[in-house]
């Protein structure tokens, strides 16, 4: 089996990185080139999880992003699936075809962060736009800001109180919240007159509406 380069099947987000993101499934067993050695891969890894790419001892932090995310609960070597107790709960969880490890082999770890506010630099202010864009909207109430909502006539050709009506008076209040107005035909019906009311409904709408038979 010809081993595959590195780059062909994983990320790594910033130099210094010992873990690298699956761009796609990889099959466990699958030879990986990692700097000057091939290893197998221990364990399938699904796309968007992370494997090893550098020897990890026992208490040393796993890195991505340049940042530490878990330290390592034993000595963990390249190519095998990195996997805290709860990635390996929640994969259990999903009866996977493939097998998992059986023990977590990180725990999870995040560095505290420090603000050094004497060489902290705010970046510039976006600048605002010289005219404030508005929408349709109204006051949620209770503080939650502001909302939407979405009015969607449905019209019946063939109705014959007066929904097209109906139709063309919402449109021309509100005609640039409506993109489509649909109409519908009953060809089981043979004394319904379709086309007429289709040119009622048409006449009443505000231009620009457009129109979506659907038989």
């Amino acid at each position: 089996m010809n081993a595959i380069a590195l780059q062909e099947i994983g990320r790594i987000p910033a130099p210094g990185d010992n873990v690298a993101i699956a761009t796609r499934r990889l099959a466990a067993g699958a030879q990986v080139e990692f700097g000057d050695r091939v290893r197998s891969l221990t364990h399938t890894i699904l796309e968007g999880h992370r494997f090893a790419i550098e020897p990890i001892a026992v208490g040393e932090p796993l890195l991505s992003w340049g940042l530490p995310f878990g330290r390592a609960l034993r000595a963990i070597e390249p190519g095998e699936y990195v996997c805290n107790a709860g990635i390996l709960e929640a994969l259990r969880l999903r009866n996977l075809d493939f097998a998992l490890p059986v023990h977590a082999n990180f725990e999870n770890f995040a560095a505290t962060y420090e603000l050094d506010e004497q060489a902290f630099r705010p970046g510039a202010q976006v600048p605002l736009h010289a005219e404030r864009g508005t929408f349709e909207g109204y006051p949620r109430p209770g503080g939650r800001g502001v909302g939407t909502r979405n009015v969607r006539p449905n019209g019946n050709p063939h109705d014959s109180s007066g929904c097209p009506s109906a139709i063309g008076s919402i449109a021309k209040r509100w005609p640039s919240r409506i993109v489509w107005v649909r109409l519908w035909t009953r060809s089981s019906n043979a004394t319904c007159a379709p086309a007429g009311r289709r040119r009622v409904a048409i006449a009443t709408l505000s231009p620009g509406v457009g129109m979506r038979p659907i038989s």
